[in-house]
């Protein structure tokens, strides 16, 4: 089984991946999207890879007509009981973003925290621009947020990482990420201790530079290709920078 259908651990782990915090800020970070994407009211906007819509529902509070897609049933079935029950219009559709496509439907398409380069196969990454690139209008742009293959390298010089967190409720995670320079895949393994109970889950990560990343966008028909150091909009920094942002443009 692919690690991320894996449902226990997105429900086991959820608190760690999604503090608070990160949940609050999320009107912030969709804003800071729309800015970078330039998107006006009343345009459409997908936000791949939605998870349970937390930046999705705030698209739409900022006037776009959004759509959300995910792998996960258990997120696309709490986002729509939460858009039925407040009258949101936001449409979430279970499927695959490998094969999800919706032909000239969207004028912008997001993916957002780490959601490019779950997949074992390079080609599948390279799948997922095909798709988006076909659901985007002719003109429309594209904005992927994720870790830069220059961070990585610079955190993980001995090849292995280890660290942890604690949850409000006492519970805590072990982590342990290890990177392989030759497949550009990060390896990581979270152990985790709560209510006198312990489990381990493994997931994997694929990384890009920013020269890889601009060829993978190009050779996706992909053109006017930006790169930032966050949603910020600051310029991208290979030595400084721990994310990578790119919007880039169907011609």
């Amino acid at each position: 089984m692919e690690w991320f259908n894996n449902r226990d651990y997105w429900n086991t782990a959820r608190s760690y991946i999604w503090s608070e915090t990160r949940i609050e800020n999320s009107g912030a970070a969709a804003e800071a999207v729309v800015k970078l994407l330039g998107a006006s009211q009343g345009e459409s906007i997908l936000d791949m890879a939605c998870g349970f819509g937390r930046h999705t529902f705030h698209f739409e509070r900022l006037g776009l007509k959004a759509t959300g897609v995910d792998l996960n049933p258990d997120f696309i079935n709490e986002a729509v009981s939460r858009a039925g029950a407040s009258g949101s219009s936001v449409c979430f559709i279970r499927d695959d973003m490998r094969k999800f496509i919706r032909r000239d439907s969207f004028h912008h398409v997001a993916v957002l925290y780490n959601s490019f380069g779950y997949f074992e196969d390079p080609d599948d990454d390279k799948k997922v621009l095909s798709n988006c690139f076909t659901s985007l209008h002719s003109g429309g742009k594209l904005l992927i947020s994720t870790t830069s293959k220059d961070s990585t390298a610079r955190f993980s010089q001995s090849g292995k990482n280890r660290n942890w967190m604690e949850d409000k409720d006492g519970g805590f995670v072990l982590m342990e990420a290890v990177y392989d320079p030759e497949t550009s895949i990060v390896e990581n393994r979270w152990i985790l201790h709560g209510s006198g109970e312990r489990k381990e889950f493994a997931y994997s990560l694929r990384v890009y530079s920013r020269p890889e990343m601009e060829t993978l966008l190009s050779q996706a028909g992909f053109e006017n290709i930006n790169c930032y150091s966050g949603l910020s909009g600051k310029p991208f920094d290979e030595d400084n920078s721990h994310s990578l942002v790119v919007t880039c443009i169907k011609r």
